[in-house]
């Protein structure tokens, strides 16, 4: 008779969430399955997470560096070392900063960690969390851009200056303790995690209320709420 399958508590990293989840192996190491750590605050995993096995062992995951040795477009590459392309790419940085000037050089940063790796990499010493970068400021360019423009630096930087006068990362909002709930431009169920989702569905069952302004309809379904919808010319000057 063959032994069970062997389950490991642990934390996912098919993004920088970091969900609580359970692991299942199977008899030569593999993972075969990933589903939410229940006991866990959480208690939940995003599709990604639950199709996490999938990605990870894919035939067409890149393992090492790979150059382009064809037209572009025609999908030609060749694998090369990791030392092969870092040499390249500080080799072309240099040659456009010596032909144009550093201003020329750019970066644009991916998705938002809610870890803080990729600022411990990237930020310089000492500076407010941004896409700010310890690679192109000594390289002598300020030009820094990225998805956080859309989302992070709206809601984490501009807003919370705007409204209290402080970055969002320096804020802990008392949700846990608060009487009303003001929901503004959001829908906490998207988050990633959704960590004040859940406190906002305790809120709600202990009684506080909650109110959302959104421009446009959405389902509060975790939480029946009292929305209220910005009129259009208000949406119009303020986006």
């Amino acid at each position: 008779m063959s032994e069970p399958f062997k389950k490991r508590r642990g934390i996912c990293g098919i993004c920088p969430a970091g969900c609580w989840i359970v692991a299942t192996y199977d008899h030569g190491g593999k993972i075969v399955k990933v589903e939410a750590d229940l006991n866990s605050p959480l208690g939940i995993t995003c599709r990604l997470g639950d199709h996490s096995p999938e990605i990870i062992y894919a035939s067409s995951r890149l393992l090492h560096p790979l150059r382009r040795k064809g037209p572009k477009g025609a999908y030609d590459f060749e694998p090369i070392s990791w030392d092969q392309a870092y040499d390249e790419i500080a080799g072309r940085l240099n040659a456009i900063k010596a032909g144009f000037g550093a201003h020329a050089a750019a970066i644009y940063t991916g998705r938002g960690g809610f870890e803080l790796a990729m600022c411990d990499i990237f930020q310089p010493k000492g500076v407010a969390i941004s896409s700010a970068s310890s690679l192109l400021f000594p390289f002598g360019s300020p030009n820094t851009m990225g998805v956080g423009a859309l989302c992070y630096v709206a809601y984490a930087m501009i807003a919370p200056h705007v409204t209290m006068g402080a970055m969002l990362i320096n804020m802990f909002p008392d949700i846990e303790n608060a009487e009303m709930v003001v929901v503004w431009g959001a829908n906490p169920a998207t988050d990633s995690p959704a960590l004040d989702l859940n406190k906002i569905v305790q809120a709600r069952k202990r009684g506080a209320k909650a109110i959302c302004v959104k421009e446009y309809t959405i389902s509060y379904v975790f939480f029946p709420v009292f929305c209220v919808m910005p009129k259009p010319e208000y949406v119009k000057y303020a986006n």
